[in-house]
């Protein structure tokens, strides 16, 4: 199943090189959002992958309930990898 997901990048760094469940997003600056991106999901969770500050990270989310979503990200602890990733449906 496709769905059409977002990342809004509501932490005060930069990301860079993403990609969620292996689509490319591209970078984000700190506080902007990206173009919503078709992602094939054959689950209900997606992973999306960065780097921040030259450290690549990455984090799982469940995507239920809508077929288009934005995932609002802030860095909990970057040196550990530790990401607050908050699923919107729309």
């Amino acid at each position: 199943m496709y769905k059409s997901i977002s990342i809004h990048n509501i932490s005060d760094r930069d990301f860079n090189n993403i990609t969620v469940g292996g689509v490319e997003v591209g970078n984000i600056k700190a506080g902007e959002k990206s173009d919503y991106v078709n992602v094939n999901m054959p689950f209900a969770y997606t992973v999306t992958k960065m780097t921040i500050d030259g450290i690549y990270i990455n984090g799982q989310s469940l995507n239920f309930g809508s077929n288009k979503l934005t995932h609002e990200i802030d860095i909990i602890d970057l040196q550990k990898g530790w990401l607050d990733i908050e699923v919107i449906r729309e």
